[in-house]
């Protein structure tokens, strides 16, 4: 029996953020990634060349589903807060600063493609800023702060004058 593509690298993506609750992001391989989808790992090389590439791919993705224009920072933040399960080991935990900052910058390439800014610098500064922003939601436990207050306090930021 075959699992289509899309199944495969999904249960792969999976795998790896099941694995970052519970070890950092260096700490994790390819077979540990393979044994815990139940993936051979000639089937992960064929999809990836790299546990990288992986978090890439799924992140730009993301990015793709969440980002789609200046007004999405709320639809992004619904997606946090939907999956704290994959946002909280990726931007509270210090071990996993590598894989952060491979989503910051699909984050940063996705705000540049979406004309939320024309600049690469400020591009860099607004995807790290929304993620410091939601790091702290979460570890506050969105006590008194509701996404949508959190929505509307981070809507200035991403407003071109």
């Amino acid at each position: 029996m075959t699992i289509e593509p899309k199944r495969t690298q999904d249960l792969l993506f999976d795998a790896l953020t099941d694995l970052l609750t519970k070890r950092s992001f260096d700490d994790i391989c390819v077979t540990d990634i393979c044994g815990r989808a139940n993936v051979h790992r000639s089937t992960f090389y064929k999809y990836y060349v790299d546990k990288y590439e992986l978090l890439e791919i799924h992140f730009r993705v993301i990015a793709e589903q969440t980002i789609q224009g200046k007004d999405d920072l709320a639809q992004f933040l619904r997606h946090v807060e939907e999956n704290a399960h994959l946002y909280k080991p990726l931007l509270l935990d210090p071990k996993n600063r590598e894989a952060e900052q491979i989503f910051q910058q699909e984050l940063a390439l996705r705000l540049v493609e979406t004309d939320v800014t024309d600049s690469e610098l400020s591009a860099q500064f607004l995807a790290g800023g929304l993620l410091s922003a939601v790091a702290f939601w979460l570890r506050i436990e969105n006590r008194d702060v509701s996404v949508d207050r959190l929505r509307t306090e981070l809507d200035s930021l991403f407003s071109k004058p």
